[in-house]
């Protein structure tokens, strides 16, 4: 008699209510398997060792003592062994211990279970799989759903190229054009230059020399060639600090120092050709505002008082201040198609902001700073700016930061960006003007007489216009591709 049958008699003669059944093929334990594994893969993985560690101890149990046996509970004598630390498994859908509930499953040898083949879990090639897979989470139906951190790139740590996945500019051997011409027009040195893209040429504000300092109108057809005009409804001494335009008409900011009441005061003026403007105060005292952006939905007006202000209104007004942004710090702002676009920092680091009204705002964040690191915004270009080590990477979005391009190393003097054209300063043995598209760029070098002074102020269609000022006078150049 073999032992299977010697097991079977003994448990015959000592159980009062048991039957001996033929204990489950193994097709059935696999489909019981698999419909576990399917709720939890983790569980029924645990179940299994368990069900299979308990048979194999059986086995070797009945094989080294032919006279040993099984007392079942409910007879006169049970022998019960546990399993140390062995946390139960719910059975909630039928399983091995469901089928045998007031029966007893035959137990195999030793060789027979040697020979039973390990159940797989569905969706992997092996049980060794499915405990890898459930350790990572995926016994976890929600774990998947997770969000990730990549969309936090810590530029801080890897290098910012790298890390933005940044695509790098291609030079080109397109021969470029350089023309410089001295102007008439006397703008006050260093004071700034703003210009923006219209009717074919640029139209723009500056100050100028004077009894005072005072805002002048600029307009031109080929950068070169500038004219100058008076500026009317703008207040007495007040200078313009920020220029935007859309569909045609002008937004811009303006500051005066107030001697009657010692105030500061801010303005947000309008005008149809640049010229004569309708300048509205802003509303809050003694305010500080450091941009504008003017879009189909408005102006929206950032600050940096003692928190980061945001002003809101219809294109020439009136104008509130709406809630601030979850920001510590603002440092410009533009609009991307419809929407506005913020650049900032927030309590994990730089951080870019949208909104289509100005008034709820999204983040997305870049990051922690690091040392050395800039973000800005102009003219729908996101610029991100990055000193290392004494290297220099200037990385730029037109996208509102979903995609990137690094510019070359040239780009340390400054960068000018529009929709179709990326111009940019720096130094190889003076001063060197790149002008770039989506694609490529184009390198020259010029000849001014003082390159501190020069500054890259516009760019448009495949061209970029710089300033030279002095006490002596203005030289306007322009750099053709």
């Amino acid at each position: 008699m073999n032992i299977e049958d010697r097991l079977r008699a003994e448990l015959e003669r000592t159980s009062r209510t048991t039957t001996i059944e033929p204990a489950p093929s193994v097709d059935q334990l696999a489909s019981v398997a698999a419909g576990r594994q399917r709720r939890n893969r983790l569980a029924g993985i645990g179940a299994g060792a368990l069900i299979v560690g308990g048979l194999a101890l059986g086995a070797v149990s009945l094989s080294s003592s032919g006279d040993s046996t099984v007392e079942l509970a409910g007879t006169e004598e049970t022998e019960v062994t546990e399993v140390a630390d062995a946390e139960p498994v719910e059975a909630n859908e039928s399983s091995p211990s469901e089928e045998a509930s007031g029966e007893v499953v035959e137990t195999p040898t030793v060789e027979e279970t040697e020979a039973v083949e390990p159940v797989e879990a569905e969706g992997a090639d092996s049980a060794d799989e499915a405990v890898s897979s459930a350790a990572a989470g995926d016994s976890d139906p929600d774990a998947s759903e997770q969000p990730s951190d990549d969309a936090n790139v810590a530029i801080d740590d890897v290098d910012v190229v790298a890390a933005f996945g940044a695509a790098q500019l291609q030079a080109d051997d397109i021969e470029m054009t350089v023309e410089s011409r001295e102007s008439a027009v006397g703008l006050a040195s260093g004071s700034g230059v703003l210009l923006v893209p219209a009717n074919g040429g640029y139209v723009g504000v500056a100050a100028a020399f004077g009894n005072e300092t005072t805002a002048i109108g600029l307009s031109s057809n080929n950068g070169l060639d500038w004219s100058s005009s008076v500026l009317s409804g703008v207040p007495a001494g007040a200078t313009a600090s920020v220029l935007d335009q859309h569909g045609g008409v002008f937004v811009a900011l303006f500051e005066r120092f107030n001697a009657d009441t010692a105030t500061r005061e801010t303005y947000v003026a309008t005008s149809a050709d640049a010229v004569g403007w309708d300048a509205t105060l802003l509303p809050g005292g003694q305010v500080f505002a450091t941009d504008l952006a003017v879009g189909p939905n408005g102006v929206v007006v950032i600050g940096d008082n003692d928190d980061p202000a945001i002003w809101t209104g219809p294109i020439g007004g009136p104008y509130e201040r709406t809630a601030t942004l979850e920001a510590t710090a603002l440092s410009g702002i533009t609009t991307v198609g419809d929407r506005f676009l913020v650049a900032g920092r927030n309590a994990d680091g730089l951080a870019l902001f949208t909104s289509n009204d100005g008034v709820e705002w999204d983040a997305t964040g870049l990051g922690s700073t690091g040392d050395g690191r800039t973000l800005s915004v102009s003219n729908g270009t996101v610029s991100l700016h990055s000193i290392d080590d004494g290297t220099a990477d200037t990385l730029i979005s037109s996208d509102g930061g979903v995609t990137w391009t690094a510019l070359p190393a040239a780009a340390s003097r400054g960068v000018s960006a529009s929709a179709s054209t990326v111009g940019f300063l720096g130094e190889a043995s003076g001063p060197v003007v790149s002008v770039a598209d989506a694609d490529s760029f184009s390198t020259v070098q010029i000849d001014v007489s003082a390159p501190d002074r020069l500054a890259l102020v516009s760019s448009d269609t495949d061209e970029i216009v710089m300033v030279q000022t002095t006490e002596a006078g203005t030289t306007w150049i322009v750099a053709r591709r």
